[in-house]
């Protein structure tokens, strides 16, 4: 069970004189919001739970690992707190999670979800559609490792039975959902790496010195093509929790918008679904073929340019 500690919210909701539940929110041993209600009972949690015993608390990391039934690696959780600062944003729970590591019984929870898309930050930075897949219907695999010691433990998940989805439906709709995150994560890769040399494009203009309006000339053109290029993935006039309505939705927008669809509930992915996956995906690879060749053109004479000038690399103070 949940230790809520400390209880940080109280609510008490009423519709005239229908009382409707009170609970207190906190959080769970391992990171996880938890919800204890003072007048009604609690499900179990939503995942799989794990459960293992520690002799003492260990010197060492801690970690759980989720596999599937080919061995292939989904998720990795550790008991270091400091890997949580590595991380750009927190968009869900289980990025918080840690694992926990008291002496005695121990559980974790894993929410089922694989892991989310590549985050961005600044301009463009969108949450909705970030977050990973539902592991689908099948059998899997948790690794416990404290240390030099390993153990592993197989699993099943299984699927609503008042359902009738298949495993092959199922399996699709994982598919196209795994397919959509990678995407977005390209694209969010690419922007970053967009960023990155416009910066160091900028960073030559300052030190061309006497040479600066024939660098700058030519760094516009550069930095120009950069921006077209990274404002067909995402809206580049969006500030981080900006208000998106009425503004021109980019690629990144579209695919993560797309992404709610399939996973709305269990079926198979709709054919339209898949069509406008396969044309969005199409628009993306025509942006990042633009980007090789901006680099492998243009970038390149801009650096052979700074060369033939003899602008330094670095200028002390």
């Amino acid at each position: 069970m949940g230790l809520i500690l400390p209880p940080y919210k109280g609510k008490n909701y009423e519709t005239g004189s229908l009382k409707l539940s009170t609970f207190v929110d906190g959080a769970g041993e391992s990171g996880e919001p938890s919800r204890a209600f003072l007048d009604a009972g609690s499900n179990p949690p939503d995942g799989v739970v794990v459960a293992y015993y520690l002799s003492g608390r260990p010197d060492n990391e801690v970690t759980l690992t989720f596999l599937d039934s080919r061995g292939k690696h989904v998720k990795t959780f550790s008991s270091r707190r400091d890997e949580l600062a590595k991380l750009p944003r927190m968009l869900e729970w289980v990025q918080q999670q840690t694992v926990p590591t008291e002496p005695g019984m121990n559980r974790f929870v894993w929410n089922l979800r694989y892991p989310d898309a590549r985050l961005l930050k600044g301009a463009g930075a969108i949450d909705a559609g970030m977050i990973g897949p539902l592991a689908p219907p099948g059998t899997y695999q948790v690794r416990l490792t404290v240390g030099d010691y390993t153990e592993t433990q197989s699993f099943q998940l299984v699927p609503d039975p008042r359902l009738t989805c298949t495993q092959e439906d199922y399996e699709a709709q994982f598919d196209l959902l795994i397919a959509i995150r990678d995407r977005i994560s390209g694209a969010n890769e690419a922007v970053e790496r967009i960023r990155g040399l416009r910066s160091q494009v900028e960073a030559w203009v300052g030190r061309a010195g006497e040479h600066r309006d024939r660098v700058a000339e030519v760094a516009k053109i550069l930095e120009d093509e950069l921006f077209d290029i990274e404002d067909a993935l995402v809206d580049t006039g969006l500030g981080p929790g900006g208000d998106a309505r009425g503004r021109r939705a980019r690629i990144v927008t579209k695919l993560a918008e797309l992404q709610r669809v399939p996973s709305n509930a269990d079926y198979a992915p709709t054919r339209a679904a898949c069509d406008v996956f396969q044309s969005l995906s199409a628009r993306l690879d025509e942006q990042l073929q633009r980007l090789e060749e901006v680099v492998d053109g243009d970038l390149a004479a801009f650096g052979a340019l700074v060369t033939e000038l003899g602008i330094p690399t670095i200028v002390g103070e």
